[in-house]
């Protein structure tokens, strides 16, 4: 099955987004985007493979975009904090830091987040936990180039289908039975239980009787002096 994945991408190809691109990209970037298509594999056990074909425009700006992000954050001499740096300088920062590949694999995590909801909710899936690449990020960074074409492949269980097996004119719950076991009645427990409630929102009402005698559970201010 396959299905338009085109609000999401042009989410992530929006104009609007902080993205390290340049001007020409940018004013392309506000034209309607051509979809990919996602092709949907049901497996056992309610399980599904998604493959997420990307465009080259949205594998550049999402790699745009973590450039972006790192040159606000990341101190590099020559470079004055905030600046825009060349993506390929962060890239010699990262490697000598022992992070090769690091924007590339952080970009494939931002097309993940953008892309696998959209495609799950087209399909009406329902994710049980967190959608997973059936690739290592960091290996699928090997062969990812901002501005060509990558796909996506990603596993995620999902919610059932559950279909009744029912003759034609049968609503498929006539004739369900079930059986539950109560457990003995307990008289003390209700009886704190009780207890419990009356203290809590009891109210106290003052006593006028002078020779009035306190009694267990009466409640009374005492002054002392001394």
């Amino acid at each position: 099955m396959k299905f338009q994945i085109a609000s999401a991408l042009a989410l992530l190809l929006s104009p609007t987004a902080d993205a390290f691109v340049p001007r020409h990209f940018q004013a392309r970037s506000s034209q309607s985007t051509t979809a990919r298509d996602a092709t949907v594999t049901r497996l056992p056990d309610s399980a599904v493979e998604i493959d997420i074909d990307v465009p080259g425009e949205a594998t550049k700006a999402a790699y745009d975009k973590v450039c972006t992000e790192l040159s606000k954050s990341i101190h590099i001499p020559g470079f004055r904090k905030g600046s825009r740096i060349p993506p390929q300088v962060l890239e010699q920062r990262m490697s000598a830091n022992g992070g090769r590949n690091a924007l590339k694999v952080q970009a494939i995590n931002e097309l993940l987040a953008q892309l696998v909801e959209s495609a799950l909710k087209e399909e009406s899936l329902d994710p049980i936990g967190q959608p997973s690449l059936k690739i290592p990020a960091e290996d699928l960074a090997d062969s990812y180039k901002p501005g060509e074409d990558l796909t996506l492949p990603v596993r995620c269980d999902v919610w059932p289908d559950v279909k009744w097996e029912t003759d034609a004119g049968d609503k498929p719950y006539v004739g369900i039975t079930g059986k539950y076991t109560r457990k003995p009645f307990n008289e003390e427990k209700l009886n704190k239980a009780l207890d419990d409630l009356k203290e809590r929102y009891a109210t106290t009402q003052p006593v006028d009787d002078q020779e009035y005698a306190l009694q267990m559970g009466d409640a009374c201010n005492v002054n002392m002096v001394g």
